[in-house]
């Protein structure tokens, strides 16, 4: 049996508070109408991977788009990951940039923003950074040889790729963007990849 892991991490389709440009951690909201188009749409990218199973990471807005993925893809097998879900943002969660601009005195300009470490209530970085690389290894190891896609959020998949691609500062993880890795013991090779440059 082959002992690496093909990943594919996609982040979920459009929310409200995505459309309104909120914050959403953990805030717990479902797809509006157009993240489900997105979320049909892209897998007709993701079609001819042949994935084992979907992952999702529990939340509404996650598990939603793990559904639709597998109608389209026609996979039954799905499970929930709690370790895939969103950074808790803590007081800021449901805040525009703006609005935590003016309450607490910094620019929000990507949720891997370290400032928000100070926020009552948030994951730390630190811990973040924990969470992602505990989560690679525990899916590298549970399921070698297998073709996962996970549908996971903004903070996950940033960390996940700083840590093992590159750095993230010039790319956008919008919703449905996805990139896809070959896992083998302590090495990632980056794929595939379909994010926003800027």
């Amino acid at each position: 049996m082959s002992k690496d892991l093909l990943l594919t991490l996609i982040r979920h389709g459009e929310t409200d508070g995505n459309q309104a440009m909120r914050w959403q951690g953990d805030i717990d909201v479902d797809l509006n109408e157009n993240g489900m188009k997105q979320v049909i749409q892209v897998a007709e990218r993701l079609k001819a991977t042949g994935y084992d199973m979907i992952m999702h990471s529990g939340m509404r807005r996650s598990y939603e788009s793990a559904l639709i993925l597998g109608g389209e893809l026609e996979i039954d097998w799905l499970k929930m990951l709690t370790a895939l879900r969103d950074r808790s943002l803590g007081e800021i969660e449901g805040l525009t940039t703006v609005e935590i601009e003016r309450l607490f005195s910094f620019r929000m300009t990507n949720i891997l923003n370290e400032r928000v470490d100070q926020i009552p209530g948030a994951e730390t970085i630190a811990h973040l950074r924990w969470r992602v690389r505990t989560t690679r290894n525990y899916l590298l190891k549970k399921y070698a040889g297998k073709r996962v896609l996970a549908v996971s959020h903004g903070a996950f998949i940033r960390m996940f790729f700083k840590e093992f691609i590159e750095d993230p500062h010039n790319i956008r993880f919008t919703n449905c963007s996805f990139f896809t890795v070959r896992v083998e013991d302590d090495k990632t090779f980056l794929l595939e990849k379909s994010v926003e440059h800027i």
